[in-house]
């Protein structure tokens, strides 16, 4: 929420994680996940017995 300056109001809250990945890598995109659930989507994995 912004207040009449423009600013945000109140907050001051981060979220840190304890896990830290190794140089070099990043989290996945949230474009990557979604592709990944296209994919997923086009081609899903069947169970066996069914």
């Amino acid at each position: 929420m912004l207040g009449p300056d423009g600013k945000p109001v109140g907050g001051g809250v981060t979220i840190e994680s304890e896990q830290q990945r190794p140089p070099g890598e990043h989290d996945e995109m949230w474009f990557d996940r979604v592709w990944g659930s296209i994919q997923t989507a086009d081609s899903p994995k069947r169970k066996l017995g069914n």
